[in-house]
């Protein structure tokens, strides 16, 4: 811990030290990673998270945060959008009864 002098004089008080960048540095790295590989966005993620709760408000763990849920919201639409596609394909399926004309 490091003390500041007073300026009113007297004792010196404790002067707080700037929280650690580490975890805002993994989570921005973690969130450009994500825009390529899915699994990094949620440590990404939850790294950002940690970082914001820790009392670090700098640009790098709010950019982390951003970046990770635009890497999430990647996967995750054209997943839904395939997985709608194979609910249609197969309702379709089922209705016209193409199996049965296949076999």
């Amino acid at each position: 811990m490091t003390f500041k002098e007073n300026p009113y004089g007297g004792l010196p008080f404790p002067q707080q030290e700037p929280p650690l960048q580490d975890l805002a540095i993994a989570s921005f790295v973690c969130g450009i990673a994500g825009l390529f590989v899915w699994g990094a966005s949620i440590f990404g993620l939850v790294l950002a998270i940690i970082a914001l709760r820790s009392g670090n408000t700098g640009t790098m763990a709010k950019a982390g945060l951003a970046l990770s849920i635009v890497g999430i919201v990647l996967v995750l639409v054209p997943l839904v959008a395939c997985v709608a596609c194979l609910g249609c394909a197969g309702c379709t399926v089922a209705l016209y009864g193409l199996f049965e004309e296949l076999s």
